[in-house]
């Protein structure tokens, strides 16, 4: 056992010490000094009132991409409904993976800082094989919606604490703008995420009261317990130290963003979570946390880190494959 836990835990850390975050010339900063937008007292009550439901059914422009015996792959393209300060961020860039005679849909949320989302183009596709369509979609300040000059997903999170909450409320409203949209072609939603995509799905259910089920994987609660301990952050924790927050401050300010406070619109028994016993990147604890807020949901621990859950894809995907079409 302590060997498999010393074998996944370095296969992490040599992945980031292959593929590290880049660090930005200058430290990033909050560019507000006063944050009582975010911490009123009836969002943690109420997240419906700050991840506000966008009004209307999103103006996609459509692609057609190609078809297999399965499904038909589009790309969809429309502006956000929740504009940032950033013109390559202002558009939302789905995949639909439309599958024959499909009833469910499941929207897809990618991990923090990929530049590519071919392990969820798979889980697309296996899903499509049981006659569940998908969206994909590209979350906000990655890969094409990167301002220029910036890498995948580093405006996403960072030391610009403020920008977070924004980059995670645009993320929670564009998926409430998809749900506008889906629930015209399918008679179930549901939603899964991975890594930061997991977090922001559990987000998503604590202010969308649509889903009939929700799935995560190497998801966690607490983000600024996340960002300061874990392994692959530390180049913003470093930036929020110089910016003199400390671990109190920093946790009522993202209060909003913690989904493991606020409330969960998604009944127990709709929820399944997937995750890494020796993770260090959204360590453990924090998980714990995150399934005890839920009332301890299915959860299945695989005996891995966190990168380390690829060599585990094939199972996860057919845990996943298989909850979503039994619900």
């Amino acid at each position: 056992m302590n060997s498999m836990k010393v074998f996944m835990q370095t296969f992490d850390k040599f992945t980031i010490w292959w593929k590290p975050p880049k660090r930005s010339p200058e430290p990033q900063k909050p560019t507000i000094n006063n944050f009582e937008q975010y911490t009123e007292k009836k969002y943690l009550v109420n997240a419906d009132l700050f991840y506000e439901k966008p009004d209307g059914i999103p103006a996609f422009s459509s692609r057609f991409v190609s078809a297999t015996k399965d499904y038909k792959l589009y790309k969809l393209e429309c502006k956000t409904c929740y504009p940032s300060g950033y013109e390559q961020n202002n558009k939302m860039y789905l995949e639909y993976f439309e599958a024959d005679e499909s009833q469910k849909t499941v929207i897809i949320s990618h991990g923090w800082a990929v530049k590519k989302k071919e392990l969820e183009r798979t889980l697309c596709e296996k899903l499509a094989r049981i006659g569940i369509s998908s969206v994909l979609v590209t979350l906000p300040y990655h890969m094409e919606r990167s301002p220029e000059g910036t890498w995948s997903g580093e405006y996403f999170l960072s030391g610009n604490i403020n920008r977070t909450i924004e980059a995670v409320k645009q993320t929670v409203m564009e998926i409430r703008y998809i749900v506008n949209f889906l629930k015209e072609r399918s008679n179930l939603v549901g939603i899964y995420g991975i890594s930061l995509g997991g977090v922001l799905a559990h987000v998503a259910m604590s202010a969308e009261d649509r889903f009939g089920f929700g799935i995560s994987a190497l998801a966690g609660g607490n983000p600024a317990g996340v960002v300061l301990d874990g392994l692959m952050t530390r180049h913003i924790r470093r930036d929020i130290e110089l910016a003199g927050f400390s671990r109190q401050e920093l946790g009522e300010i993202w209060q909003i963003i913690n989904p493991g406070i606020l409330p969960c619109k998604v009944a127990r028994d709709k929820l399944l979570m997937i995750n890494g016993k020796y993770d260090q990147i959204i360590p453990t604890v924090y998980t714990q946390q995150l399934w005890e807020h839920l009332d301890r949901p299915e959860i299945k621990w695989y005996p891995c880190a966190h990168y380390s859950l690829y060599f585990f894809r094939e199972r996860v995907f057919d845990d996943i494959c298989v909850y979503a079409d039994n619900i």
